[in-house]
């Protein structure tokens, strides 16, 4: 911090497992600011099909999780794979501006791949199930969600799910063929079609 503008010239950090780092080369103050001036660097893609290390490997089993969904129904991620052919799980924030984007596509692909094996569950992060259920009331959302703070175990540790979405495709037989992070919603189309959908 200049304790003379007091304006924040350089952090440098961690959240969770990523990294960030900003840095303001030249920043000339006595003047206007020039956007080019800042720089950040995340490890974080944006609307990548190439993934962050810290999601859990392609072609490595599921982590097997019970929950209780905001209806109260039983959540069982081994018996949700019986008669899918690819289940996708979303791991999501009421907070989140991305997260509430994506929902409405999910939908769409479960009501249009629903009938040749796609099963779809979210995962609410930490949240209030009466916000949760006002939200999905007002949004239309029919999908399932999975409370958090329900699940045995640990399901966002088991996901490494620290960013907001997370998604993961999970093929019949329990392992993850697709892993995203930040709403890539083609890419992760085409990977359901390519999954035989």
């Amino acid at each position: 911090m200049d304790p003379k503008t007091n304006l924040l010239l350089g952090v440098t950090g961690s959240i969770a497992t990523r990294k960030f780092e900003m840095v303001c080369d030249d920043l000339d103050i006595g003047g206007p600011i020039d956007p080019t001036a800042f720089r950040f660097h995340t490890d974080l893609p944006v609307n990548s099909s190439s993934q962050p290390d810290w999601l859990l490997p392609l072609g490595t089993p599921a982590p097997p999780f019970t929950g209780t969904t905001m209806t109260g129904e039983h959540f069982d991620l081994k018996a949700s794979l019986k008669g899918a052919k690819v289940l996708l799980i979303d791991f999501w924030g009421i907070g989140c501006a991305p997260c509430k984007a994506e929902l409405p596509g999910f939908e769409d692909w479960l009501r249009r791949y629903g009938s040749k094996g796609l099963k779809v569950v979210t995962v609410a992060l930490a949240s209030d199930r009466e916000i949760l259920a006002k939200y999905a009331r007002e949004a239309h959302m029919t999908l399932p969600v999975v409370l958090s703070l329900s699940c045995k175990p640990d399901v966002i540790f088991d996901y490494k799910a620290t960013t907001e979405p997370t998604t993961y495709l999970i093929n019949s037989k329990g392992i993850i063929v697709g892993r995203y992070v930040n709403s890539d919603l083609g890419q992760i189309e085409k990977d359901l079609r390519a999954q035989g959908l």
